[in-house]
């Protein structure tokens, strides 16, 4: 059974002004205007409803939640079953806050609505509507179907805005089950109908997740191309938010190079946005970034940012709080601040054991035991090098067992026990080799996938060229057939007139004849 919106009377309806938020966008003002112009109540005026209602139920429900019962209410009594469906879609969109189940109730009633009247549109809409809340629940293989369903639903519908909406979420799924490949095809499909479409703002949003999926593949020459394509559509959009989060992102890309000077000038874009915009949490994040690069530059203004980044953030991150303090306590460490470095770490480690954080917990054991190994007091410096290797195991983090490994062997080697530090630093070195092996592979797959993408790039140009070549020259020949045709046209318009002057003088002849004749008669 359908849901029974509140009862509004005609005249309270009449009487209802439409303009409930002056701070709507420019966009639901304009549909507000259209609708107080009209003089009548039709579907059209449902239409219109409805676009105010979904355009605002995020951020101002409770004039969403207006339209919608008028938009149920006219649809019924207009008869009018698109209506409905679409008063029962808001709706569902209305509860996902409250009640998802519930929501996936209302979408599966404005589905059934659709099927009725086989609209194949709505269908896709509202198939995706389910999916979308699926997936939030965790129904991951219910949503996939359901996206795939309405995918071929818009292919039907010839809808290419639809049949983007839907290779988005697909590719969304693909990205986040981590099948990248499967990601990167969808995507790639959406890309050409963003183009296509002109829809900017999605193009963006593909070339990112496609970034963001070559860089899950270590394929990191290939995810910096798209992220940069991300940025170059955001900056044509001159949204400066996702153009600084495009730089944060080919920030981190440019550490795990080890190209600090590359990494340092896409952060200080990213921190010049962000100046800009006046959003201080994620300035915070560009100036941690820019403290993690210094680290391998220049320790005093690694220090400086770091201090800015922990100043900005203060307690709304409390991983970056972790990072930024562990890399505190690590310059401190270097610069013989031996007290201040332990009491940094020590908040560290406390911190990230209360956060559950356990790479900052290792990282924090670590950085103590160097430091307390540096002031020479060698068994606090064992025991947070013991905890340090066991936590970074259990984590499985490579970085974090060497680094414990090399420090252990230092330590045992100090205190004379040379089996012990022998057998740290052979698993020192083990970890090194593996490390570095695969930081071989991980470069050789990216020069490979580079090259693959460098080849398919000047494929799609070769072929555009030739496309664009055809188009010319079909161009030229139309153009030869146009101007061949007028010259033929002018040629034959000549003789026409040349014929129709030979005969009107062969006429006056005649008749001069005739004159002739009858005067010598």
């Amino acid at each position: 059974m359908f849901f029974k919106p509140r009862q509004l009377s005609p005249l309270i309806f009449l009487l209802l002004s439409f303009a409930t938020s002056l701070a709507q966008n420019h966009k639901v003002d304009s549909l507000v205007n259209i609708l107080n112009k009209r003089s009548r109540i039709d579907t059209l005026s449902v239409n219109l409803m409805s676009e105010i209602a979904y355009q605002v139920y995020a951020n101002n429900p409770s004039m969403a939640d207006d339209y919608t019962q008028q938009v149920i209410y006219l649809s019924d009594s207009l008869k009018y079953k698109k209506g409905i469906g679409k008063g029962l879609w808001l709706t569902g969109l209305l509860h996902l806050q409250k009640d998802r189940v519930r929501s996936i109730d209302y979408f599966k009633q404005a589905l059934a609505v659709a099927e009725e009247i086989n609209d194949k549109a709505d269908m896709a809409n509202y198939l995706l509507a389910i999916g979308n809340t699926q997936s939030v629940l965790g129904d991951w293989e219910a949503a996939d179907n359901n996206y795939i369903r309405a995918l071929e639903l818009a292919e039907l519908a010839k809808d290419k805005a639809l049949e983007l909406k839907c290779l988005i979420n697909i590719g969304r799924s693909f990205n986040a089950a981590g099948m990248y490949p499967q990601a990167i095809k969808a995507m790639g499909r959406a890309i050409t109908l963003s183009k296509e479409t002109g829809d900017l703002a999605n193009l963006a949003s593909c070339y990112n997740s496609i970034g963001g999926a070559h860089l899950r593949l270590n394929n990191y020459s290939v995810a910096l191309e798209y992220l940069q394509l991300a940025f170059e559509v955001n900056e044509q959009l001159n949204n400066k938010n996702s153009m600084a989060q495009n730089l944060i992102n080919m920030t981190g890309i440019r550490i795990d190079q080890k190209d600090y000077n590359g990494a340092l000038e896409y952060a200080s874009q990213a921190k010049k946005l962000y100046e800009e915009i006046g959003d201080s949490s994620r300035l915070s994040v560009a100036y941690l970034q820019m403290g993690s690069i210094y680290l391998f530059l220049d320790l005093d203004l690694s220090l400086e940012y770091l201090e800015k980044s922990l100043d900005l953030n203060k307690s709304q991150n409390i991983t970056q709080n972790l990072t930024a303090m562990n890399n505190i306590g690590y310059i401190l460490t270097q610069k013989g601040e031996y007290e201040e470095a332990i009491e940094v770490l020590n908040k560290s480690m406390i911190m990230s054991e209360k956060a559950g954080y356990k790479i900052g917990s290792a990282m924090g054991h670590v950085r103590l035991a160097s430091c307390y190994f540096k002031i020479n007091d060698i068994d606090k410096a064992l025991y947070y090098g013991l905890e340090s290797e066991k936590i970074s195991a259990e984590i499985r983090n490579l970085d974090l067992q060497k680094d414990s490994h090399e420090l252990l062997a230092d330590i045992y080697a100090r205190t004379g026990r040379f089996k012990e530090a022998y057998n740290h630093h052979k698993l020192f070195k083990q970890l090194s080799d593996s490390i570095f092996n695969a930081d071989n592979v991980r470069k050789i797959a990216d020069m490979e996938s580079s090259f693959q993408f460098e080849k398919e790039r000047k494929q799609h140009e070769s072929e555009k060229l030739q496309r664009d070549l055809e188009i010319k020259n079909q161009r030229v020949i139309i153009a030869g057939l146009s101007v061949g045709s007028l010259f033929l046209l002018l040629f034959v318009l000549a003789l026409y007139q040349l014929y129709v002057h030979k005969k009107r003088t062969n006429l006056v002849l005649l008749h001069q004849k005739a004159k002739i004749e009858e005067l010598n008669e």
